[in-house]
């Protein structure tokens, strides 16, 4: 196959953008119709044009979306943005907004400014209302994990976030149920959700012999195991603190030794005094 022949017919002109009198090499079959460096500045040249620029104003205030304005005054929604932020007006894509406005020049934009890192005190430069300089930071924020947690269980109280119960979660409330042992399921206790609370002060949890790594069956634990174990010291020392027993099930006995977990449960239950 030979190769493609040249468009002799293309023209080349060095020529200044109408919009922002920048220098640029404009490549047309008729020069006439290059009059802009940019995209950007054809949206800016075209939004200029809008004749009703209050009204456009108006109607976006009301809640007229950009297409919607689009078709109204027969213009592209990139113009029609673009005409927003030469009026002040923020549009709902920041990135979009702040590439508009560094074309424009319109407003004050914030100017680049070295941040310390809230955690590391390394300097970077911040996005938007970022405290942290990685993730890694961000994570490492008792406080952001407070906060991120609160908001995560008020969701899961709330039954935004409704979670399945798992077969021995099922096993263990039918043979609460049994005995006539009075329960709150996924009981939400501070920053942690147990399985179930017994009355006065017992927390019950039913652990998954893989998941939380069961010592008769595993003996090398791999990360997730590890990480599984750690959370559940966590959750156990932060219901000891503060006078709660946490009572734990293996999948294993319910599955295979539900006589044993029903007698361990009654002497639980009668211990505290929760057994009505």
């Amino acid at each position: 196959m030979g190769n493609k022949p040249e468009n002799t017919n293309l023209q080349e002109e060095q020529k200044s953008c109408i919009v922002c009198d920048k220098p640029y090499m404009a490549r047309h079959f008729n020069l006439k119709h290059q009059k802009y460096c940019s995209e950007i500045c054809r949206y800016i040249d075209e939004a200029r044009k809008i004749a009703n620029k209050g009204e456009v104003i108006k109607l976006y205030d009301q809640g007229y979306g950009l297409f919607k304005l689009g078709r109204k005054f027969r213009r592209s929604q990139e113009a029609i943005k673009c005409l927003l932020l030469e009026s002040g007006i923020k549009v709902k894509n920041a990135e979009e907004q702040r590439r508009f406005l560094r074309k424009i020049g319109v407003g004050k934009w914030r100017k680049k400014i070295l941040k310390p890192c809230k955690i590391c005190g390394k300097p970077f430069y911040p996005k938007l209302n970022k405290r942290y300089c990685s993730v890694k930071c961000e994570f490492n924020d008792q406080e952001r994990i407070n906060q991120m947690r609160s908001m995560a269980l008020k969701q899961f109280t709330e039954g935004k976030t409704p979670k399945a119960d798992t077969s021995i979660e099922k096993r263990l409330k039918g043979l609460l149920e049994e005995l006539g042992v009075p329960f709150k399921h996924q009981y939400v206790f501070g920053y942690w959700s147990y399985d179930f609370f017994v009355k006065p002060n017992i927390l019950i949890e039913v652990d998954g012999d893989y998941w939380h790594a069961n010592p008769s069956t595993f003996k090398q634990l791999n990360n997730t195991q590890i990480k599984n174990l750690q959370n559940d010291k966590r959750k156990t020392d932060y219901a000891s603190a503060r006078g709660y027993k946490l009572v734990r099930f293996w999948e294993s006995d319910i599955k295979g030794n539900i006589e044993g977990v029903k007698k361990k449960l009654l002497e639980v239950v009668d211990d505290g005094k929760g057994l009505l």
